[in-house]
Parts: structure tokens; sequence; C-alpha cells
């Protein structure tokens, strides 16, 4: 079923996108300001999203959708240079559409235009000698921690394979719909945003420490306390480019319970051969079982006079992430490809999960297409 009220954005998204070259220019004149007490504002965003088509076994679907890998948000930030250090406040809000990860056969989100739950920054941040201090509403220490990717393509495609069709249910053979949702059995346990305080150290040799500790605020019925630790590395080995990243997270409930996960990302990218490999892992280690592994290789390569073209093939494995003994499987390809002159990335993802379960009678696979193109200013 074809989901008309969509269009609008279709419609409005497409326009955009001719408007490109125009914007592309006449945005970067006023985007960037200087307002009262010498603080430097900058006003940016994007516009995120495309044609989704799912197949679950039984049916087919296809809906005008935002791109939950990289959703249309804007937002603004200020700084200013206070002597011992740099001052800035962000606020960012996403713009409340209809998201690939989130629709399903029988949940359509609605629009929330600028809600509690767009909310995805409002904070101060203070960078000095000593480090980088941040409190208000903003990313974990762990945010990112899974997703370290040098192969360009996670506009479409990254360890978040639940970005295209999350929301959909799986069908068992007879074709009954299951409460078991793909983003429930795809996850990669990265760290999110939260009301928070969080604390990094200067970078020393490519290494820095984070740790933040938050509550949930945007969700109004998360009232769990949480805490996470990483640490990171950024370097280059001769022309190989390569970033790690480490990461723990604990998550505590109102009744004391405690869930806890270790996760992991790594990349690399030989510059002159386009070549890169992803790899990022996780696992819950206490409160309940769970566990993954996700493998990406990527190419790009300056093919046409458009811009870059960047593909990549993905593998994620899981196992007991909704239940004991259960196998999940996802396996995507996916091409982007820059339009420099029009500051758009277009991108097609085609992405199949496939669920397993000791003792049941087995799962249809789902089918993800999704096409669509991103505008930044």
């Amino acid at each position: 079923m074809f989901d008309r009220s969509g269009i609008w954005k279709a419609l409005a998204f497409a326009g955009l996108a001719m408007a490109g070259p125009a914007c592309a220019q006449s945005l970067r004149g006023w985007t960037e300001f200087e307002g009262p007490l010498g603080v430097s504002w900058k006003l940016y965003g994007q516009i995120s999203g495309g044609f989704m088509s799912i197949d679950d076994g039984f049916e087919t679907d296809q809906a005008l959708v935002d791109n939950g890998n990289s959703g249309t948000r804007i937002g603004i930030t200020g700084e200013r240079d206070i002597g011992t250090g740099i001052v800035s406040f962000t606020f960012e809000t996403a713009l409340g559409t209809r998201g690939s990860s989130q629709i399903g056969q029988t949940s359509v989100p609605t629009d929330s235009i600028l809600g509690r739950r767009t909310l995805r920054f409002l904070e101060v941040k203070y960078q000095g000698p000593l480090g980088h201090y941040a409190i208000g509403q903003g990313s974990m220490a762990t945010d990112g921690v899974a997703e370290i990717d040098f192969s360009g393509t996670s506009l479409a495609a990254y360890s978040f394979v639940s970005g295209a069709g999350g929301g959909y249910s799986f069908r068992d053979q007879s074709g009954t719909l299951t409460p078991i949702i793909v983003s429930g059995v795809f996850r990669n346990f990265d760290g999110g945003r939260r009301l928070r305080i969080r604390y990094d150290t200067p970078e020393y040799r490519g290494f820095s420490i984070g740790a933040a500790l938050g509550k949930e605020v945007v969700n109004p019925n998360d009232d769990n306390t949480y805490s996470d630790f990483s640490v990171r590395h950024s370097g280059a080995f001769g022309e190989i480019e390569t970033s790690v990243a480490v990461g723990y997270g604990r998550i505590e409930t109102p009744a004391g319970a405690v869930s806890e996960a270790l996760l992991a990302s790594a990349s690399a990218w030989h510059k002159p051969s386009g070549i890169s490999v992803t790899l990022a892992t996780g696992a819950q280690q206490r409160g309940s079982a769970g566990s993954y592994d996700y493998l990406k290789l990527g190419y790009r390569k300056d093919w046409f006079i458009l811009g870059e073209t960047r593909l990549s093939v993905d593998y994620y494995a899981g196992r007991d992430l909704l239940f004991t003994n259960s196998e999940s499987q996802s396996v995507g390809v996916a091409v982007v490809q820059d339009i420099d002159r029009y500051g758009i990335e277009a991108f097609v993802l085609l992405r199949r999960y496939a669920m397993e379960d000791a003792g049941t009678t087995g799962f249809e696979d789902v089918t993800a297409f999704f096409a669509g193109a991103r505008f930044k200013f």
C-alpha cells in the first residue's frame, strides 16, 4: 500500500533538491553571523529522505519516509572564545517526519514537528586546556562508538542495520505477523543522546577518553539512569587512515536492576586504492544476554564528473538479542553518489533481514529497498 500522506514531503524534497545550486550559494551568505557579546553563530541543517519498499514475505509496502540513518534536522550553534577556552551552545531538532526505521505494517508514526521527541541537542560546552565539558541534552560518551566507518556509505548503511524497515514485524511461515520487529533483533548497542553531564580528555597522540552520566528526557516513559565510558583513537599508518573506539554502557532502572554492554568498532581506509574495511561488535554483559558482529567492505572512487562514488557490502550476525537461541543475520549492498554541484548525496540500499529461533516454525525474511538523497547546508 502506497503512503499517500507522504506525497507532500516528496514534492517538498524534490523542490529543494532542484533548487540546490541556488540554495548552496545563497545559504553560505547568511548561515554564519556575528551576534552580541562576540558570539559567533552558525545555522545548519539537512533534508534527508526517500522512497522505501519492504517485502515481508507475504506483502509489499511502499512509503515516502525520512531517512532513519541520518534524518532531516535543523540546528544552530554559537561560540565565544573567553581566553581560557571556548564556550559554545547548540540547539538541534529533528523535524519529526516518519522515519524509515520506525514505520511498520501496523504502525505508522504520526508526524510531530518540533515536539519533545524531536529534540536532539540542547547543550552548553566548554573546551579548555584540560578537556571538554558538556551539560544538557546531547551525546553520551558511547554515542558513535559502534559506528566508526570510513566507507562513506553510512547515509545508507552502517552497523545500525535496521535503519531501513526497523519497525516491520517478521511473519511466521503461515503469514501471521509476530510481535518480533526488525529493530528488536538487529541492534548495535551504540550510545544515544540524553540529558547528561560529560567530560572528554584532551587528545593525546590520537587518544581521548570520555565519560558521561545522564537521564532520558525525550521519552517520558523512560526513567532509567544511564552512564558510560569510552576510549577513542584516530591516526594514520602511511597511506592508511584508521580509527577505533571502545565503550562500556550501564543502564539502571528505578528498581535497581542493571544491564551492561560492551561495544567497539574500527575502520581502516587505504586512500590510494579507495578500499576500506569496517568492523563492529557488541555484547550485553549483565541483565540480559545478546551479542553481534558486523563486517563491512567499502570502495570509494571518482568515476564520474558528478563527484565521488562510494560502494559497500556488509554483513551482520546477531545472537540471543531478543531471546535465547535466536539468531539474526542481515546482508546489505549500498551505493552513495555525490552530486557536488548541487550539494546532494544520492543513495540506494538493498538489505535482507533473516531471523531464526530454535523450537519455532521459522520466520519469513524481510527485504528492504531504500533510495533517496540528502541535502546539507
